[in-house]
């Protein structure tokens, strides 16, 4: 016959006792409930409504606080080894976009999570600092054919003319060039060239435009 053992419950507020990036992410709490489950005289942990882990204990083999000291330090070792970042991207013109990125950084070694906000241009993710960087990521996301830009890089870059920026962007020099050379063929043909002049000249106006395209379909394709 089993004889159950005796226990109390020690409930704990974890934005008292976590950093807040650990106490907000909710895979962060799903490992800390298990690793708190292995705790010597814990005989259940479970996280509650209002952002609060109940623990069942044995009062013979551990104390509340006790516990409370274990819940702290689970806490900043999750905080040490996963780190939370958000950051604005450039490049996207659809939901697909959003989705191929997720699935492409989420693929990379070291991170955990992450999910794209298509509507505010942000990427979220959660790595292990240890087995990546943001500039991995950043490498990744590019290879896609989008960019990862700093945070509070737009509110801080002086105003520009139209032209300025648009050379700024690599995808837009490319669809201007392309413009450019369509008008080129166009003038080609009005001055009697060749007709094969302008037919060239207009197949590399659609490879030059159409490469950015291209390079997400392969990219999407992969991923």
């Amino acid at each position: 016959m089993t004889v159950a053992q005796p226990s109390d419950v020690a409930r704990f507020t974890l934005s008292s006792l976590l950093d807040p990036e650990v106490a907000d992410c909710d895979s962060c709490l799903g490992r800390l409930t298990v690793r708190l489950r292995e705790v010597s005289g814990v005989s259940s942990a479970e996280l509650e409504s209002g952002g609060a882990v109940a623990l069942a204990y044995d009062p013979a083999v551990t104390t509340p606080l006790q516990l409370e000291g274990v819940v702290r330090a689970e806490g900043q070792a999750l905080a040490t080894t996963f780190t939370h970042e958000v950051w604005p991207i450039e490049g996207m013109d659809c939901a697909d976009c959003a989705r191929n990125i997720e699935r492409g950084v989420v693929r990379m070694t070291g991170v955990a999570n992450a999910a794209v906000n298509f509507a505010g241009a942000r990427l979220a993710v959660e790595y292990a600092a240890a087995e990546t960087s943001r500039d991995a990521i950043a490498r990744t996301v590019s290879s896609m054919g989008y960019r990862l830009a700093e945070e509070g890089a737009a509110a801080t870059a002086p105003p520009e003319g139209l032209l300025r920026r648009v050379l700024a962007d690599r995808q837009d020099r490319l669809v201007l060039l392309g413009t450019v050379l369509v008008v080129a063929g166009l003038a080609l043909s009005l001055v009697g060239a060749p007709e094969q002049a302008s037919i060239a000249v207009w197949a590399v106006a659609a490879a030059v435009a159409g490469w950015p395209v291209a390079r997400k379909g392969v990219a999407t394709v992969r991923a």
